[in-house]
């Protein structure tokens, strides 16, 4: 079975909840993203990828 990791991260502007969700195959989803932070967002998991 594999392990989940999860990430929240909270935008100040709009009081919601972003979560990422991971695990160690570097399979990941994005889930609620704001669209405000998407460029952060995606800049994560592609960062997350890369290490």
């Amino acid at each position: 079975m594999e392990k989940i990791n999860m990430r929240q991260y909270f935008d100040d502007e709009s009081c919601a909840y972003t979560y990422l969700l991971f695990n160690p195959y570097k399979k990941s989803i994005i889930i609620d993203s704001v669209l405000e932070q998407f460029e952060r967002n995606t800049g994560i998991v592609k960062n997350w990828i890369w290490i």
